[in-house]
């Protein structure tokens, strides 16, 4: 399991669970349980495909967390999102993490 650095995640189980989440400094917030790498492996997929960067949350100025739609009932199951990642002071950043970049159409010179 990567995070989202690309790096190996560091796994460490605690009284509430098994965890994978990010061991660089500074952090690219990511944290998954162990029942969720299958998950959020795809989910990470989806998004590196895009080559879009790590997006920003723009009051914070710091990486966003990714997270995954995890209820089954939901359309867009399993598709990655991101949102801001300050602990207590959270604003109201909110992206997909799987959609491509549209092209702006350029002006035709004659």
């Amino acid at each position: 399991m990567n995070c989202l650095h690309g790096k190996p995640a560091v796994y460490s189980t605690t009284s509430n669970g098994t965890f994978w989440f990010c061991g660089e400094n500074p952090t690219c917030n990511f944290i998954c349980t162990d029942n969720e790498c299958y998950m959020f492996e795809k989910a990470i997929t989806a998004w590196r495909c895009t080559e879009q960067p790590h997006p920003r949350c723009r009051d914070h100025d710091k990486l966003a967390k990714m997270c995954v739609v995890k209820d089954l009932m939901k359309e867009n199951y399993g598709r990655p999102f991101f949102v801001c990642g300050e602990k207590g002071k959270q604003c109201s950043f909110w992206m997909w993490g799987d959609v491509y970049p549209i092209a702006k159409p350029h002006r035709l010179t004659l």
